[in-house]
């Protein structure tokens, strides 16, 4: 029985250990996958953004200046002369919030898109017009509420090489530099004091845009709750895209002040390790993907290796993304970038878009407008490249502004150099590999983005719990068993202490004696034989262990057949 309990405390113990080490693995993907919205929170405090305001510059007869948030046009011109001069600047925008600390990140990008110079060959600088024209964007950390200027406390946005402006020049009818630009970065400094506000700046030849931060003191809050306001209208003729036509179960994961746009993007389906970043998180907020989630203007979306997401939009289009790619879901149509392609493979069947509305899918090297076709976009870091199945694409390599038309069964390739030449590819075999890859994501939906080799292996572990279980449980049983079915004669166990013995023992009375040699016993005086000889002569019983006299047939304690 004790060899029982003693096994049955050995398994449990076990299985304590095994239950504990299945914890410590499981809990973060558990939390992880927990539907909440997990934000950044930073140990002091965080900076909120809590203002967008544009300054544009004075135009006049003959300049014209406009800027907004993450774009801008300067264009000069001389009717009289007949030059004329425009350039444009784009960038991404600031995120909502900031961890003290924390890189701000933002990709620059200036161009020149018209210059007409009317000046002869002999002429040089003796031409009255636009003899020298440019633009330059810049962007930079600063006080809050500067209109112009800097302070000494002005903190430059940088790229890798420390450039912190990018500028295009023309001089005498020629495009010295007509495109540059780059992404530059700088760490935000903390603040000290609840409200203190700092402020990012963007400038360009257009003006300047400023976006004001407050600082929070205390962790960034998390929010997660059903988001049951009403979404912005569209034209009659135009409800099927309304954003109505998700559920209202669908709940929101976004931070607590800020007010992001519904971006009309849902998963549809996703296979392996797909996950997804609400706007204003930090590189340790990525959630798994889940059916029931909104998607915000300004998520990010990844999928890991062997692993790929559908995306379906109000105005039923669809996106689909292979393994190892990233996109940032932009706002609805009306803004400059619509969705940011990161890294990766992505297919795109756009459905139909509203009346005087586009797509643009940008790159670090290229801009893809589109309005109403089937296209795959690919970009490794270094290159990307267009390919159309149907429609026609307009692609434009950032690099050098040049843009091109291209259709259906044609690709073409942007890089740092500029664009490359148009090539055909075989659409069939396009289609055919995205088409399994949508069949593949269909069919693995509904794991809510659970890895499966967690999955399988959480499964491994249970059921060697359970083995371990069962065996030990089955041993101390077969020992228990044993145990009450063939227990030990006590006759046994007294007749092997007596021939261990070798002391005289008395045969009237049974006792024994303790020094050898003794010829009487030293209890009741009955002469005593030699132990040699007692030895062999002395029986007990194997029920009870009483000593049995010589020639006896049954034991005269228990009565047992001898």
């Amino acid at each position: 029985m004790g060899g029982n309990l003693r096994g049955l405390g050995t398994g449990l113990f076990l299985c304590g250990v095994i239950i504990l080490l299945l914890f410590l693995l499981i809990m973060p993907a558990v939390l992880q996958l927990a539907p909440t919205g997990a934000q950044a929170s930073g140990e002091e405090g965080y900076w909120k953004q809590t203002d967008v305001t544009a300054f544009p510059y004075e135009s006049t007869e003959n300049t014209e200046y406009s800027i907004s948030d993450g774009s801008s046009t300067y264009s000069h011109s001389l009717p009289d002369v007949g030059d004329r001069f425009q350039s444009s600047a784009t960038w991404s925008s600031p995120a909502a919030t900031y961890k003290g600390g924390e890189k701000v990140e933002l990709t620059l990008q200036v161009k020149v898109d018209t210059y007409v110079w009317t000046g002869g060959d002999e002429s040089g600088y003796l031409h009255l017009g636009l003899n020298h024209a440019g633009d330059s964007i810049s962007a930079s950390i600063d006080a809050a509420g500067l209109q112009s200027g800097i302070t000494r406390a002005c903190i430059d946005l940088t790229d890798k090489d420390g450039k912190s402006a990018f500028s295009v020049v023309v001089d005498t009818g020629e495009k010295v530099v007509s495109s540059d630009g780059g992404t530059v970065s700088a760490e935000f400094p903390a603040g000290y004091d609840d409200g203190e506000e700092k402020a990012i700046y963007v400038k360009t030849a257009a003006g300047m845009v400023r976006y004001t931060y407050s600082w929070t003191a205390g962790p960034e809050p998390d929010v997660v709750s059903p988001d049951d306001q009403d979404e912005e209208g569209v034209e009659p003729e135009d409800s099927e895209s309304d954003l109505s036509t998700y559920p209202s179960e669908y709940q929101t994961v976004e931070i607590e002040g800020i007010e992001p746009e519904d971006s009309g993007c849902r998963f549809a389906s996703f296979r392996g390790e797909v996950e997804f970043l609400p706007p204003g998180g930090g590189e340790d907020d990525w959630q798994f993907a889940r059916l029931n989630v909104k998607i915000l203007a300004g998520t990010r979306i990844r999928t890991a290796e062997e692993s790929s997401a559908i995306l379906h939009f109000a105005d039923l289009s669809t996106f689909v993304l292979k393994s190892e790619t990233e996109i940032i879901i932009r706002a609805k149509p009306k803004q400059i970038s619509n969705f940011d392609l990161v890294t990766g493979r992505l297919w795109v069947n756009i459905k139909r878009i509203l009346k005087g509305d586009s797509i643009v899918v940008r790159t670090d090297r290229s801009v893809t407008g589109v309005e109403g076709t089937i296209f795959v976009l690919e970009d490794d870091g270094r290159t990307s490249t267009l390919k159309v199945i149907d429609g026609k694409v307009e692609f434009t390599a950032i690099s050098d502004g040049e843009n091109t038309t291209v259709e259906a069964g044609e690709t073409v390739s942007a890089t740092a150099d500029g664009l490359g030449e148009i090539k055909t590819f075989d659409i069939d075999t396009e289609q055919a590999e995205w088409d399994e890859v949508i069949s593949e994501t269909e069919a693995g939906s509904g794991q809510d983005g659970f890895p499966v080799w967690l999955l399988i292996l959480i499964i491994l572990i249970v059921v060697a719990i359970i083995t371990a279980v069962a065996a030990i449980l089955a041993r101390g049983r077969k020992r228990g068993r044993a145990d009450i079915q063939s227990p030990e004669p006590v006759g046994q166990h007294v007749q092997a202490m007596a021939n261990e013995f070798h002391g005289a023992i008395c045969p009237r009375c049974g006792s024994e004696q303790q020094q050898e040699g003794m010829k009487f016993c030293m209890k009741c005086g009955t002469p005593l034989a030699d132990p040699r000889q007692q030895e062999n002569q002395l029986s007990f019983c194997p029920g009870c262990g009483n000593r049995l006299q010589e020639g006896t047939r049954f034991c005269r304690k228990c009565g047992r057949p001898l």
